[in-house]
């Protein structure tokens, strides 16, 4: 296995071309709430959220339990409910179930049922204040924190690291390229995470009911989502594309901070980290282990463990009384959609609960303790323009220290679903 590798290369269209990333193997009398809608409403509502993001019937395998309620408020009928995927869903279409965006928030007017919004469960993002009280979707902190506090947090973090982990971050942040640095490995994935706390949308967005354009998709290539809709980020210099990102987020951390072993494994899926683990030997259990600074948290709701996840995480520190602080990208919370610092947990379990849905469950994947090796270096030659409607060629070029590289893969930005895996 060693010295097989699979290099990962995305292509910018009118921005130029570049090498982005390689990889290795309220009171109760405003409101009236009933917390048992009759089947017809879980119907209707299915449709509602069905129809409103084009999703096919066929990959909805229907209502978490517990998260639909009805109720009325200022004169109006609203709804809260989480669908789940269908089993039978391709990955590339489960995918859109994680982070919030499986959650809908709906009003009925005329008697049809209409989708508001979309966002984590716990927030109720959109609903009247009231309903959110009488449903208990108390705005924990996860959902009421503004991003410039949790920035502002992230940097005190990040600063209380040693510098060597501090260096490898800003490496991270401006290169683009893995970090070479002889910090601590955990130390790493958590200065490198808190280092992005505030990256956001581009457009800016509050919720999963259109794009969700992000750098990082781009970044490690994710599942070749389309960019149609999405913004320049200045940051990275790179055209974002639209993808739920948690996994995406996670996948470049561990890449940025020198992690290569099966990296190919990773995707955006958020249950790839637990396909990852797998590979590496690991036994990941539900609600079970001691979290550690650089793990990554996986969130499963009951009953899809292993074969869907709601959305992954890291751990970047844990105190002496247990309290754990984590990084999540793609999260749905105050102002928009962006990377999130959420501190002081005191359960993960509660923490799952209170952001995704009763009966949440996680699981832990540590990263790797054995020295990696190193990445892939490439370069790409084509066209500095592409013109529509005309045949463009692209060849790329690769080499890993004490190997070869086995396969390439190339994203475009436009949602194709066969990639080519060959050098042109």
């Amino acid at each position: 296995m060693a010295g097989n590798r699979v290099l990962a290369l995305a292509v910018r269209a009118l921005a130029g071309l570049a090498l982005l990333s390689a990889a290795v193997t309220a009171p109760a009398a405003a409101a009236s709430a009933a917390s048992s809608p009759g089947t017809s409403v879980a119907a209707s509502l299915q449709g509602a959220y069905e129809a409103a993001l084009h999703v096919p019937a066929a990959d909805v395998d229907g209502i978490r339990p517990g998260t639909l309620h009805t109720g009325s408020a200022a004169g109006r009928e609203w709804a809260i409910a989480s669908f789940t995927p269908a089993r039978s869903a391709v990955k590339k279409v489960a995918v859109n179930f994680q982070d919030g965006a499986a959650t809908g928030v709906f009003t009925r007017t005329g008697g049809t049922w209409r989708l508001v919004q979309t966002g984590l469960y716990g927030c109720g993002d959109g609903l009247p204040a009231a309903l959110k009280s009488a449903w208990h979707l108390a705005d924990p902190a996860a959902c009421a924190a503004s991003a410039t506090a949790q920035r502002a947090s992230a940097q005190r973090a990040l600063a209380a690291l040693p510098a060597s982990a501090r260096a490898a971050a800003k490496a991270a942040s401006t290169a683009k390229t893995a970090a070479t640095s002889t910090a601590d490995l955990s130390q790493q994935i958590s200065a490198i995470a808190l280092s992005q706390v505030g990256v956001e949308d581009t457009p800016a967005v509050t919720n999963f009911n259109g794009v969700d354009c992000d750098p990082f998709s781009t970044l490690v290539a994710g599942f070749s989502a389309d960019s149609d809709g999405c913004g320049y980020d200045t940051g990275f210099g790179v055209e974002n594309e639209n993808e739920t990102w948690c996994s995406d987020f996670n996948k470049w951390v561990w890449q940025q901070a020198g992690v290569t072993a099966d990296m190919n494994t990773l995707n955006a899926g958020a249950v790839s980290f637990y396909d990852w683990a797998v590979a590496q030997g690991q036994t990941p259990q539900l609600d079970t282990g001691a979290p550690q600074a650089g793990d990554s948290v996986v969130f499963f709701s009951p009953g899809a463990f292993p074969d869907f996840a709601d959305h992954v995480g890291i751990i970047t520190s844990v105190s002496s009384d247990g309290t754990i602080d984590m990084v999540n990208g793609d999260f749905a919370a105050t102002p928009d959609v962006h990377a999130e610092y959420d501190t002081g947990i005191t359960s993960l379990s509660s923490f799952g609960a209170q952001v995704e849905g009763p009966g949440e469950q996680w699981i832990l994947v540590t990263p790797p303790t054995a020295a990696q090796q190193p990445n892939p270096t490439g370069s790409i030659t084509g066209p500095s323009v592409a013109v529509a409607g005309t045949t463009g060629s692209f060849r790329a070029s690769g080499a890993v220290q004490g190997g070869a590289v086995s396969a390439y893969y190339w994203t475009f930005g436009d949602g194709r679903t066969t990639n080519a895996t060959g050098a042109t």
